[in-house]
C-alpha cells in the first residue's frame, strides 16, 4: 500500500483554491489526492501540474454532470483506483477542509478505527463570516465563523472508507 490516507474530489473551476485546499491536507497528514475534472474551464489542471508531476496528485475526467450521476460514477471509479494503493480515503468537497479538531494527528486517529471498513465524520459549516466578498488570503483565515454544532446541516456527514472493503457509494455521503 503506498499511502494511508488519501482523499477523493471533484472539482469544477476551482482553480484558485486548489493549492490551499491541497497543502492544507498535506499537513494533517493526506498522502495522496484522487481529483475528478467536472469540465473545468479555469485552468486547475494546470494548477494542479507540480502535484501531479510529484505523484501526489491523479486527475481523471468526470464528464458526466454531477446532477445526472457523475458524482457516484466518479466515487465508484475512485474506489477501484485506491484498491492497494490506500488504507483509508475520505470523499469530501473542494470547500471542505479535513482535520483532527484534537491534539492528535487526523492519521493517527484513524489508527483506531482500522478494523471498521469506514468511518464518518460530520459537517461543520462555516459561512460567510459577515463578508460580502472573498478577501485576499487564505480561505482558513478569512472565512473563520462556523455555525452552532447543533444546527441542523451539521448533522451531514462525509466517509472515509477503506477501499478494500468498500462495495460502491450510495450517493455522495455513504458507502455500503
Amino acid at each position: 500500500m503506498s499511502a494511508y490516507l488519501s482523499i477523493c474530489a471533484i472539482f469544477k473551476d476551482e482553480a484558485p483554491y486548489l493549492p490551499e485546499w491541497i497543502e492544507f491536507h498535506r499537513l494533517v497528514g493526506v498522502e495522496r489526492f484522487f481529483l475528478y475534472d467536472n469540465l473545468s474551464g479555469d485552468g486547475g489542471r494546470g494548477v494542479l501540474e507540480p502535484w501531479v508531476r510529484a505523484g501526489v496528485v491523479s486527475i481523471s475526467d468526470c464528464s458526466t454532470p454531477l446532477g445526472q450521476g457523475g458524482q457516484g460514477l466518479a466515487y465508484a471509479d475512485a474506489l477501484e483506483r485506491a484498491r492497494g494503493r490506500t488504507r483509508w480515503l475520505a470523499f469530501i468537497d473542494l470547500d471542505e477542509f479535513l482535520f483532527s479538531p484534537g491534539p492528535t494527528p487526523l492519521p493517527d486517529v484513524l489508527r483506531e478505527y482500522e478494523e471498521h471498513p469506514g468511518v464518518v465524520v460530520n459537517w461543520q459549516v462555516y459561512g460567510s463570516s459577515g463578508l460580502a466578498a472573498k478577501p485576499d488570503g487564505l480561505v482558513i483565515e478569512s472565512f473563520v465563523k462556523r455555525a452552532r454544532m447543533q444546527w441542523v446541516r451539521n448533522r451531514r456527514i462525509k466517509s472515509i472508507v477503506y477501499p478494500t472493503r468498500a462495495l460502491r457509494p450510495i450517493g455522495p455521503h455513504f458507502f455500503e
